[in-house]
């Protein structure tokens, strides 16, 4: 008999919450009010942002954290003549009329003061706030930290929390590192996370250290890699990620100092072996892949035959396989001169080195095949 799920929550990971939100629309229109619920710094506010572009929105960024009852509600403007009131509109909320399509952002939902966040109540109960009412066309979407968080949060009276459609979100280090390598981080900080991707985000309730790692401060650190002065670094990495994850960069980064040098191995001068680690494995992937791709246009074939035979010598056969790969096909799709690779592809398949990843032989044939056609 299978166990029992008695978990209560479906977390989602932080893209895949964008793309499940754009089916919904397509559903049902814009008339849900949705929650995201999710760690601080994974990207919430990005993928808010994203989806306003993507869906063609008109975003409103409103973070509740910011405002006070006045800012929020407008202000009262009295009519002497028949003793009535009524509220000016704030100039962030659109008229009730506008024909604009809109996405209205909460952010720090929960982190509102109680006058703030029961004038809210009423704005997505409602879709109101005093005299003003939303217009037909707007998509409202809240989102808050956990409360388990160490900041500042209100968990939601249950009519509010029924009025919504609540989305838990979490990091991905997958998704994390294509949007590195989009944005040409360092690649000894993606070669960290791919091989350590519980550092990505690391929040300990109980810790005393001065903060923690997350998807945005990895982002925000991405500077401190190349800086030479040790001391420096240490500071600023320890004051952005804590302690422990301080510690582990500074391991990483001396872990790295024993990567051979790529040009020898470019050359074939009897460059050394990498550890077999993941990490180390991982970064090589990187530090290599990255090398070929901004050299592509001067390297000889024989230089392109030096690198894959000392990927071939490598321990970590499932890493180095799938970078051997990927390689080939940077290399098949990339490189302009025919001749280069054409001398590159007879040595490979000529060689009498006996290559771990048949594959990569198989597309090789493969890949001549069809340019002969």
């Amino acid at each position: 008999m299978n166990q029992l799920d008695t978990s209560t929550t479906i977390s989602v990971e932080i893209n895949k919450a964008k793309e499940y939100i754009k089916s919904l629309v397509t559903l049902s229109g814009l008339n849900q009010s949705i929650y995201l619920e999710g760690p601080s710094g994974i990207g919430k506010s990005d993928i808010i942002k994203q989806l306003a572009i993507d869906l063609e929105l008109e975003l409103i960024d409103l973070r509740l954290g910011n405002q006070d009852i006045v800012s929020l509600s407008g202000i009262g403007v009295p009519n002497l003549e028949d003793k009535t009131a009524y509220f000016t509109r704030p100039d962030f909320f659109p008229p009730e009329n506008s024909k604009i399509k809109y996405l209205l952002f909460l952010d720090e939902f929960n982190h509102a003061s109680k006058s703030v966040f029961s004038a809210a109540y009423q704005l997505v109960l409602e879709r109101r706030m005093n005299d003003h009412i939303l217009p037909e066309n707007i998509l409202i979407i809240a989102a808050g930290n956990s409360i388990s968080d160490k900041g500042v949060a209100f968990s939601m009276p249950s009519p509010l929390v029924n009025r919504f459609l609540h989305i838990n979100v979490v990091s991905s280090a997958e998704s994390w590192l294509k949007y590195a390598e989009s944005k040409d981080l360092d690649w000894k900080l993606r070669g960290l996370i791919k091989g350590n991707p519980s550092l990505l985000h690391k929040f300990d309730p109980k810790s005393n250290e001065d903060n923690f790692p997350t998807p945005r401060n990895w982002v925000q650190c991405n500077p401190f890699f190349d800086i030479k002065d040790e001391t420096l670094r240490k500071t600023l990495l320890n004051g952005k990620l804590g302690y422990t994850t301080m510690v582990a960069v500074e391991q990483h980064l001396r872990l790295l100092e024993k990567l051979p040098n790529i040009k020898l191995i470019i050359n074939g001068k009897g460059a050394r072996n990498i550890d077999s680690d993941l990490t180390s494995s991982y970064s090589f992937s990187l530090l290599i892949k990255n090398y070929i791709k901004n050299h592509i246009d001067t390297l000889t074939a024989e230089q392109l035959f030096n690198v894959f035979s000392f990927i071939n010598e490598q321990e970590n056969k499932e890493v180095m396989e799938f970078l051997t790969l990927e390689l080939s096909a940077l290399i098949n799709t990339t490189i302009k001169n025919t001749d280069v690779l054409d001398v590159f592809h007879l040595k490979i398949i000529n060689s009498e080195i006996q290559f771990k990843s048949t594959k990569f032989i198989k597309n090789l044939q493969n890949f001549n095949k069809r340019m002969a056609k």
